[in-house]
């Protein structure tokens, strides 16, 4: 590996861990602890039990939320808004990847990703 190469591989890394953490810690921040509004108390109840969601059905959400529900962490609420924020902040990594490989500029693909 060369010089460059090897700039670039750490970049990379810290791109992935900055991008995805600082938006997840904000996200752990701002969870909402209990049922919320609107949609979230149907996304909530439908995992637990097993139902579409809407006529899409997001089967996505409801299997990995259901997944999320047998995780003894806290309440099932708190437990499946987890999984929103830790999808969250995987998709503000992945945005951050996406421009870093079509800017090459760590700095802006940092910033794009926020």
């Amino acid at each position: 590996m060369n010089e460059w190469q090897e700039e670039r591989f750490w970049d990379r890394n810290i791109l992935v861990l900055a991008s995805f953490l600082v938006p997840f810690a904000i996200f752990l921040h701002t969870l909402s602890p209990d049922i919320g509004f609107k949609d979230t108390a149907g996304f909530i109840f439908r995992s637990y039990e097993w139902g579409p969601i809407h006529p899409t059905g997001y089967p996505l959400q409801l299997i990995l939320g259901k997944v999320a529900t047998f995780f003894p962490l806290a309440d099932i609420p708190v437990r499946v808004h987890l999984l929103s924020a830790i999808f969250g902040a995987l998709a503000c990594m992945m945005l951050s990847l996406s421009l870093y490989g079509f800017l090459n500029n760590f700095y802006l693909a940092l910033l794009g990703g926020y």
